[in-house]
């Protein structure tokens, strides 16, 4: 037995309206309505009263906005399935269902980080071979002073000679040990700078 409902008499109000075939996505607490080409140009709250309408033209360019609530849908194509591609998201607005969030553009891989030991390690030893060199340097020239000194046959000029030729050479090695610690100093203000800027120790 089927029951019959009497719709007669009585005062009416409309209760609820409701747009078929219009898709529509909640995001917190507003709702945005899509209409057949997939454009989300209407905003409302919970209880239908309009927060925002919005005209956009087939490139996604805002051209009217009526309101203080925005969508973050603008629409350039609906495909088959009821898929949209949006700036941000893929949707299906009929079904109401996000299917993928897009961060933008694909983010390039991060650089290999620095190995920072390394190269302090590497600036060490090339400073060291450069001490090295320079000490090499100072003894040939050492010692062909002295050979040149000691050829000089008068006694008190060969002393002064000697002498003359240590003190060049003493500073001259003071010299290369200085420029050896600069460098040194050098390297390891590369390496605090590497280690703060997030390379390996």
């Amino acid at each position: 037995m089927e029951q019959q409902s009497d719709l007669s008499g009585g005062n009416w109000v409309v209760s609820a309206t409701y747009l078929k075939g219009v898709g529509l996505v909640r995001r917190n607490n507003e709702f945005h309505h899509f209409d057949v080409l997939g454009t989300a140009g209407v905003i409302t709250n919970a209880s239908g009263a309009v927060l925002s309408t919005n005209v956009y033209d087939a490139f996604g360019v805002s051209r009217y906005v009526s309101g203080n609530a925005q969508t973050q849908w603008r629409w350039l194509q609906a495909e088959e399935e009821g898929l949209v591609h949006g700036g941000s998201a893929d949707l299906m607005p009929g079904w109401g269902v996000v299917l993928q969030q897009r961060t933008g553009q694909p983010t390039p891989p991060a650089p290999p980080r620095r190995n920072c030991q390394a190269e302090l390690n590497w600036c060490m030893t090339k400073a060291g071979a450069m001490l090295t060199a320079c000490l090499i340097v100072v003894g040939f020239a050492a010692t062909a002073c002295l050979a040149l000194c000691n050829a000089d046959p008068e006694p008190i000029t060969k002393m002064l000679c000697i002498r003359s030729c240590t003190i060049k050479s003493i500073l001259a090695g003071a010299a290369c040990i200085a420029a050896y610690h600069i460098s040194a100093d050098n390297c390891k203000r590369d390496y605090d700078k590497c280690v703060r800027s997030g390379g390996q120790t």
